[in-house]
Parts: structure tokens; sequence; C-alpha cells
């Protein structure tokens, strides 16, 4: 069986596959009888690794256009555009060279992304970790969805 959990900016969502069916699901509200439920629940099912899938409205993508240069000096660029755009929201932050200008200097257009409140996902971030569930990934249903 597999798990994925699906996060709503509000409820917690917990799928379960089975080869390649969705046999079930779980819903968990964001309050502390919600929350103790999560913890409950993790605690009492078989700890495997899981997937965590975002759709929040607190979400800003934005086109930048950096200049071509190698992949060591474009993480550096890159790195400065999210420090000044999402610095609070570092950790939850994506980025993606999109094409280049086809006029002037070609310069790289780069898609860089970030969840602009982190604190939505934090409280059940902090039970996952608590039991000690492996957590594979955290993606944004807009981005994996183009």
């Amino acid at each position: 069986m597999q798990r994925l959990f699906y996060f709503t900016g509000y409820r917690l969502k917990v799928f379960h596959w089975k080869n390649h069916r969705l046999v079930g699901g779980v819903s968990f509200k964001p309050t502390e009888s919600g929350l103790g439920e999560f913890r409950t629940y993790l605690r009492q099912s078989v700890n495997m690794p899981v997937k965590f899938l975002v759709d929040v409205i607190e979400e800003d993508f934005r086109i930048e256009t950096v200049p071509h240069v190698g992949s060591k000096d474009r993480n550096a660029v890159i790195n400065r555009l999210i420090d000044r755009h999402y610095r609070s929201s570092r950790q939850y932050c994506f980025h993606e060279v999109v094409g280049r200008k086809k006029t002037g200097r070609k310069d790289d257009r780069v898609l860089v992304g970030a969840m602009t409140n982190p604190l939505l996902i934090q409280p059940w971030l902090d039970i996952i970790d608590e039991c000690a569930v492996p957590l594979s990934g955290i993606w944004s249903l807009p981005l994996i969805s183009q």
C-alpha cells in the first residue's frame, strides 16, 4: 500500500493506494483534536515513506531573467533572487530554467516559486517528524500539474 498526504490549505487528506487503485482515505482538520487524530493515525499505521502534495493559495510564482552563466554562478544568482523574494520560506522554494530569451543577450528565463506561508503545513510536518514517518518530498500541485 502507498500513501499520499494532500494538504488543501485547511484540511489534510490521506489517500491510500494499492495495486494502482485508490482504496480509501481519511481526512484531518487543523484543530487540536484533528492534529491528535492525525498523530494517532500515524502511530497506529505502518510506517512507510509518504509524499506530501500541497495546494494552497499562499504560493507565488514568477519568471525571472538571469544571465546565461555556468550552473554554479546561475545557482548563486537564483539563491539571491530567492533570498530577496522568499527569505521566510526559503526551504519551500523551487526553481527551474524554462527557456532563454530569443533576442539580446539571450539570458535564461527561470521559473521561481515558493509557498509564502509555510506555517500552514508546519503543524502537520511537526507530527510527521515526531512519529518518524519518512517524507519523500513536498510538491506543489500547480508545479506537478503543468
